[in-house]
């Protein structure tokens, strides 16, 4: 999926998108949490979909992953 696309999906669900580099995070009002995908290198498709709570973030000094991982973007908007 190109990452114009994947803006459209989770805009058309009511979440508001924001860009930090190459990772996309989305949030909606009221929800408990945030989709996140990341695109792939210089390309213009995504990669790593998935899932976080909104107040949990990964921390790579403990090696620990807030992210939740699923198979699609569809399946990402459907758990948040």
């Amino acid at each position: 999926m190109t990452i114009t696309n994947a803006i459209k999906a989770v805009t058309k669900a009511g979440f508001t998108v924001e860009k930090n580099g190459i990772l996309y995070t989305a949030s909606k009002a009221g929800c408990k949490n945030v989709v996140e995908f990341m695109q792939n290198g210089r390309e213009d498709i995504i990669t790593c979909v998935g899932i976080r709570s909104t107040n949990d973030r990964s921390d790579s000094m403990i090696d620990y992953c807030a992210t939740r991982f699923c198979r699609s973007l569809k399946q990402a908007i459907q758990l948040a």
